[in-house]
């Protein structure tokens, strides 16, 4: 996972010297959670790993058994630091950048949606027509966070540690281009262009929050 954390490093090092030129603030309730966070994780990969390897060469079935699963708690909490630490200074940097007020590309880049053949309204108002659609969209997008969960948990309890390394990387590569590219053409959405009415809805799970 070297390629994940040197993500992470990346964004780290950035957000150490961007924030204290900005006019952002550290909420320390915030810092004690992360400590805390960190510290648990720690006691549980350290207990996992001191498990994993103290049964590893049991002779009984059931201490094979507990090895395995020591094993695979030790790999989810490594995937799930690496994920949580690219969390925050992710968030960290988006805010950085937004700090910057820099001008918004929502209709330049509605121009190209238009170029491409999609057409906003027309999508809202094909949702809010059907609430399966509508429904499945929302589900779709609200299971994001659960697949990372449901992907990490199985590469790591099915003990596939290179597949594990090779999804992290990739998440993170993923989010350093994404907020690169977040960053030179900022955006906010659709209803910033077209400032839809509640009228327009044809049903609740298409409304905005």
């Amino acid at each position: 996972m070297t390629l994940a954390w040197a993500v992470v490093a990346v964004f780290f090092v950035i957000d150490l010297i961007w924030f204290p030129f900005s006019r952002l603030t550290f909420e320390p309730g915030n810092l004690l959670g992360l400590l805390w966070s960190a510290l648990v994780l720690l006691a549980v990969y350290a207990i996992a790993r001191f498990i994993s390897r103290r049964v590893k060469e049991a002779p009984s079935r059931m201490g094979r058994f507990v090895a395995q699963v020591a094993d695979g708690v030790r790999l989810w909490i490594s995937a799930l630091a690496c994920t949580i630490a690219l969390v925050v200074v992710g968030a960290i940097f988006s805010y950085l950048t937004a700090s910057l007020g820099l001008e918004l590309r929502d209709t330049e880049l509605d121009t190209i949606d238009r170029a491409l053949g999609f057409d906003w309204l027309s999508f809202l108002a094909f949702t809010s027509a059907s609430p399966a659609v509508a429904t499945v969209l929302r589900v779709a997008y609200y299971s994001a966070a659960p697949q990372l969960m449901g992907v990490l948990l199985f590469l790591s309890f099915a003990r596939r540690p290179e597949r594990l390394a090779e999804f992290l990387a990739i998440v993170a590569v993923a989010a350093l281009l994404t907020a690169v590219l977040v960053t030179l053409v900022p955006a906010d959405d659709g209803y910033g262009v077209y400032a839809p009415t509640p009228e327009m809805y044809g049903c609740s799970a298409t409304q905005p929050a």
